[in-house]
């Protein structure tokens, strides 16, 4: 581990987050066809699709701080307590990677299975996320450089999305000719390979470099719930944060799992189904410019809760503006492009407030609970995961969707009101909740940072 004070070097200022582009890759097939081949191709009741999906996205909640106390909790192995995590994890989602596509022999057995199988290769890739996050921090002793960082993860998340979002469309027509439903398959492990590469990427930037960024000696301190339980509570500003990056996540988990029903029946009458990769290229453009001028606005702002006070407005604005170009193909797509764009900034900040946060802790309870803290930041997906399956099943069973049967306008309007009110509404709750209670201030942080180097007789 490295025990003296470094500036990161020039390949991790340049490349670093190619890991998380790989993580974008991954995530696309799921997200888009993942509730299509439940109710398109597996054929599983509306019903049991809600129950199913219910079940999952709690189960799911409950078990997300698994991935912390996995990381701060058991012995780190040989290749760190952070860096090995990146290894171990990336194995096992690749193990997993067909799950969500394989038809188990009946509607029931099938929803039942994936739901079983995809909470174990849930946990093992929250610690791996977790893991690659909280490097950033732990190898960066200079603020710039985290934020810089930061920044580039979340710009790589948004590259990986545009390009498996352009590209697995244009794939998956002619593979579904040639190999049938097998295609989502071999597009799935497709993506997952492509994340295991970019993670190897992280594994071999990150050697030498963990603890780097720390005052005294934490970087390979376990933690037990006690610890962690305490570090949650010794900065309560946690949960707006939380409340705050569920605006951040919402987008990406609910618009995927319903844009390929707009563009299928609702967009233009459902006859601009192939423009759905131009739609996905454009918003995954837009969100990559905002990722990548997050530093911009993180440089200009010190307070970064700026930031979030000026764009999550604009976000609630053009998110509900989409619902009035269902008929305007290039319209809908550029309005739902901008709120990409500022929802792709807020991201990186977002990600810096849970690294000054743990500062926080950590000088208040003489452990790093960094990585517990990027843990509870997996709440906000996992949230964001119970409203897509509160929103899908409510739509699915309200509208008594069967895809045997004829498209009617009622279920039109419900596609298009799942599309753009729920993805209003959440950014507005966030940004109530940062305005109100989110009282971590960077005179706070600095006052942190002084006080554990003054304890570790460090100079900061």
């Amino acid at each position: 581990m490295a025990t003296e004070k470094k500036h990161i070097t020039k390949a991790m200022r340049r490349i670093w987050g190619i890991g998380i582009f790989g993580e974008g890759v991954n995530m696309t097939p799921a997200q888009m066809y993942g509730t299509y081949f439940l109710t398109d191709i597996a054929l599983v009741p509306s019903a049991l699709l809600a129950t199913t999906t219910m079940i999952t996205s709690v189960l799911m909640f409950v078990l997300t701080p698994l991935g912390g106390w996995l990381i701060d909790g058991t012995k780190p192995m040989r290749w760190g307590k952070l860096r090995s995590w990146l290894l171990v994890g990336s194995v096992i989602s690749f193990i997993f990677s067909p799950v969500p596509f394989i038809y188990w022999g009946s509607p029931a057995a099938t929803a039942i299975t994936i739901c079983v199988l995809g909470l174990i290769s849930s946990t093992f890739y929250t610690t791996q996320v977790t893991a690659t996050f909280s490097l950033v921090p732990s190898m960066c002793a200079y603020d710039d450089e985290a934020s810089h960082l930061a920044s580039n993860q979340m710009t790589g998340n948004k590259i990986g999305t545009m390009f498996a979002g352009f590209i697995v469309p244009l794939v998956m027509t002619p593979l579904l000719l040639s190999t049938g439903n097998m295609a989502y398959i071999i597009i799935a492990m497709a993506c997952n390979a492509v994340m295991f590469i970019t993670y190897m990427v992280h594994f071999k930037l990150a050697d030498g470099f963990e603890g780097n960024g720390k005052v005294g000696k934490v970087a390979e301190e376990r933690l037990s719930f006690k610890d962690m339980a305490i570090a949650c509570a010794a900065v309560p500003e946690i949960i707006p944060l939380i409340i705050a990056d569920i605006t951040s996540t919402l987008g990406a988990f609910l618009l995927p799992g319903l844009v390929v029903y707009m563009y299928r029946y609702v967009i233009m009458d459902g006859t601009q189904m192939g423009m759905m990769a131009v739609h996905n290229l454009a918003i995954g453009f837009a969100g990559m410019i905002g990722s990548y001028t997050a530093r911009w606005w993180m440089k200009k702002i010190p307070d970064r809760r700026k930031v979030i006070y000026i764009l999550y407005p604009f976000i609630a604005i053009f998110m509900f503006s989409c619902r009035f170009f269902t008929q305007n193909v290039f319209m809908f797509i550029f309005t739902v492009s901008l709120t990409m764009l500022f929802q792709g900034t807020t991201q990186p900040v977002e990600n810096t407030l849970y690294y000054d946060i743990g500062v926080i802790a950590q000088d208040r309870m003489g452990k790093d609970p960094t990585a517990t803290f990027i843990s509870l930041a997996q709440l906000a997906p996992r949230v964001a995961g119970i409203i897509r399956g509160v929103v899908i099943s409510v739509l699915f069973v309200s509208l008594n969707y069967d895809a045997t049967q004829p498209m009617t306008e009622a279920i039109k309007g419900g596609f298009v009101n799942a599309f753009s009110l729920v993805n209003c509404v959440i950014p507005i709750v966030g940004w109530l909740g940062m305005l109100i209670f989110y009282k971590v201030t960077p005179q706070r942080v600095e006052a942190a940072r002084a006080s554990l180097a003054a304890k570790a007789g460090e100079t900061v």
